[in-house]
This record gives structure tokens, C-alpha cells and sequence, in this order.
């Protein structure tokens, strides 16, 4: 589900997707204890199993009743096999669904790298500054409407003489319009600005599936090919 966010209600869209996730972390949770009571019982029943062969074993004495019984727990330890995919499953679909969610609470915002930061900078600054830096570096033809910005990551320890922190924290900047971010987007993919890196904002798992893809896209990229993410999805195509 997708919001739209008015300057009235930003506030709807933040409860609203706070709601959405506490109930799937809910549901997360459910299903977890489920996998371990599951999983403990499983592992009850093998050590019954182990038990009881070996002591077949040591006595060589082995009774059909005792067959049956060693049989009936495997097909037990079967049962809960899959009964065990199952829910591993479903906590796939709920973190999935978790990832999506919070992708789409970040569709608007941007990642901002080398633009420096000085001491006790005010938001009014902040705000000049990403945008003074966007339009000389990536020549944009419109003024970014930026709704809040704000440094991320540890502060540095040292700073210099000036005031000016020689190694700032990533900015993340939420602009009012998508549109307007995927102009920003395409603009730095193209100009590969000098100084600053701009870059989408998205969830931890999402950066986790790009890193496992990575490979694949230097790959595709020293063969001429063109190749980009959406989302967590690598696509390669033929110039």
C-alpha cells in the first residue's frame, strides 16, 4: 500500500506505517515461537531415537514393537520436517513483506555523501547546502523541496581549525516529490559528479541483497551491458 504524504499529514503516514509494522512484527513473532517450540520437540524426539537405537544396539536385542516404534518416530520427525519448512516460509513472507514496507517509507529519500558539515549547523544551512550542492554538481533544472534532512552514522572525533568537519556524516534528505528524487537519480548516474555521491535510500536487507548481487553487476558492467537495480532486483540488459 502506498501513501501519499500532504504537508498536513505527515504525521498519518508515519502512524499508520508504525501500525502496519507492529502487527507483521507480531505475526514475526508468532511464527518464531512456533519454529522453536516445533524445533525443540523435534530435537526431543531424535534424542529418543539415538537413545533407543543404541541401546538395541547394545543388547541385540531387537523386538518388532520396538521396529514400529523407531519407524512411527520417523515418520513423526518427517512430519514435523515439513511442518518446520512451513513456517520457516512464512517468516520469509513476513520479513519480505517488512523490507517492502519500509522501502516504500523511504521512496522519497535520498543518501547525500561528501557535503561538509560545520559545527552546530542549523537546518536552514543543512538544507542550502544539499541543495546548493545538487544544482551545481548535477546541473538539475528545478529547486529539490526538501521536506527534512538530517545527518546519520557517527559523528568523527577531530574536526579542523575552521570549524568544518573534513570527514561528515551521510545526509538523508526526504524530498516532497519521487519524481523528483528519481531526476536527482538518474541526473548522478549519468554525470557521476566528483566530491559527492548520491544514492537511493533503502532497507538493510535490500542493501544485503545488492551486496550478493555485486559481483554479477561489475560483472555486467565491464561487458558493455547496462545494468541497474529495482530494489533488491538486478536487471541486465544488452546496450
Amino acid at each position: 500500500m502506498v501513501y501519499r504524504l500532504s504537508p498536513d499529514s505527515s504525521s498519518t503516514e508515519f502512524v499508520s506505517l508504525a501500525t502496519m509494522r507492529e502487527m507483521l512484527k507480531m505475526q514475526e513473532r508468532t511464527f518464531k515461537d512456533m519454529f522453536e517450540s516445533l524445533l525443540s520437540s523435534v530435537n526431543m524426539r531424535i534424542d529418543t531415537v539415538v537413545k533407543s537405537v543404541a541401546e538395541l544396539k547394545a543388547s541385540l536385542e531387537c523386538s518388532q514393537q520396538d521396529i514400529d516404534d523407531l519407524m512411527e518416530a520417523a515418520d513423526a520427525i518427517d512430519n514435523m520436517d515439513e511442518e518446520l519448512e512451513d513456517i520457516q516460509r512464512g517468516l520469509h513472507k513476513q520479513e519480505e513483506k517488512l523490507e517492502y514496507l519500509e522501502n516504500q517509507s523511504r521512496r522519497k529519500n535520498i543518501r547525500i555523501d561528501g557535503i561538509l558539515k560545520e559545527d552546530n549547523e542549523s537546518w536552514p544551512t543543512t538544507e542550502a547546502k544539499v541543495k546548493e550542492a545538487l544544482h551545481e554538481k548535477l546541473n538539475l533544472s528545478f529547486e529539490p523541496v526538501i521536506e527534512r534532512a538530517h545527518r546519520v552514522g557517527v559523528t568523527p572525533r577531530s574536526s579542523s581549525a575552521d570549524g568544518i568537519n573534513r570527514r561528515p556524516r551521510t545526509l538523508v534528505c526526504r524530498l516532497r516529490d519521487w519524481k523528483q528524487k528519481d531526476e536527482i537519480l538518474r541526473a548522478a548516474r549519468r554525470i557521476k559528479p566528483s566530491g559527492i555521491f548520491v544514492n537511493e535510500e533503502l532497507a538493510n536487507g535490500t542493501l544485503e541483497k545488492w551486496k550478493e548481487q555485486l559481483d554479477k553487476f561489475k560483472e555486467a558492467k565491464r561487458a558493455g551491458k547496462t545494468a541497474y537495480f529495482v530494489l533488491d532486483r538486478l536487471v541486465i540488459k544488452d546496450r
